[in-house]
C-alpha cells in the first residue's frame, strides 16, 4: 500500500503534524514560486487564451496588466487578511490566484465588446473569488478599496469612470454599488452552448428570467425549490 498526502505549513487552522508520524513518510517540499515565476505563469495562459480567442491586439497589454493586478490582490490579501478563530476559512493560496484568471478566460469577442468591460470583468472576479468569502464589514471595505486603488495603479482606469453605470445620481462608486456588477452564462437561455459569459446590464430582466425558469423547474420536479 502506498499512501500519498499533501499539506501546508502549520498555522491559520492547519495543525502540526508530530514527528512520530512523519518518520514513516518521505517528504517532497516546494518552495513557494516568486512573483517573476507566477507572472510567467498567469501571462502564458491569459496570453495563450487572448490569442486563440483572436481578441484585438490592444487586449495583450491589458492581459499582463491583469495578471500584475491579481497578483497584487492576492499577496495583499495574505498579508492583510490573515485568519483567525472566527476567520479561520481566510486561507488563500494559487488557487484562488487561479480562479481570478479561469474566470476571465471565459471571455471571448462576442462577450467582451472592448477594454474596459474587460477590467470590470476581472473586478467581478477578484469579488468572486475574495470578496464574497469575507465575514467582517472591515474586511469587504478593505478589499474594496485596495481593488480600487489596483484597478487605478495597475489597469490605468478610474474607477468611478470605469462604474459609471452602476453609480446613482453620477455620485462616486461605493461598495454597495458593485452589488449589481454581474457575470453569467444564462442571461440569453437561446444562446448556443458553449453560452457566452456575460456582462448583466439588466438586473431587472435578469430576475424575472431567472424566476421563470425557477417556475418551469417547479411545475415539474416533486421537491420544488424556493
Amino acid at each position: 500500500t502506498i499512501f500519498i498526502g499533501s499539506m501546508g505549513p502549520a498555522g491559520g487552522g492547519r495543525n502540526k503534524i508530530s514527528p512520530r508520524f512523519l518518520r514513516h513518510l518521505n517528504l517532497v517540499s516546494i518552495n513557494e514560486f516568486d512573483d517573476s515565476t507566477m507572472s510567467t505563469i498567469y501571462n502564458s495562459i491569459v496570453s495563450w487564451h487572448l490569442g486563440i480567442k483572436a481578441f484585438p491586439p490592444e487586449f495583450n497589454t491589458l492581459g499582463q496588466s491583469i495578471v500584475n493586478a491579481t497578483l497584487q490582490v492576492y499577496k495583499g490579501a495574505i498579508k492583510n487578511l490573515l485568519p483567525t478563530p472566527e476567520k479561520s476559512h481566510y486561507l488563500f493560496n494559487l488557487r484562488d490566484f487561479s480562479r481570478v484568471i479561469q474566470g476571465c478566460c471565459l471571455s471571448n469577442t462576442g462577450s467582451i465588446e472592448d477594454t474596459d468591460a474587460f477590467r470590470r470583468l476581472w473586478v467581478h472576479e477578484v469579488f468572486r473569488v475574495f470578496y464574497d468569502r469575507l465575514v467582517a464589514d472591515s474586511d469587504r471595505d478593505w478589499l474594496f478599496n485596495f481593488t480600487k486603488e489596483v484597478t487605478q495603479r495597475c489597469l490605468q482606469r478610474d474607477f468611478d469612470v470605469l462604474f459609471s453605470s452602476l453609480a446613482q445620481d453620477g455620485d462616486h462608486i461605493v461598495e454597495d454599488n458593485l452589488r449589481s456588477l454581474m457575470f453569467c452564462d444564462f442571461s440569453n437561455p437561446k444562446a448556443e452552448f458553449p453560452k457566452p459569459y456575460l456582462e448583466v446590464k439588466n438586473i431587472e430582466k435578469l430576475r424575472i428570467l431567472v424566476e421563470t425558469q425557477l417556475e418551469g423547474f417547479n411545475n415539474m420536479s416533486k421537491k420544488p425549490m424556493d
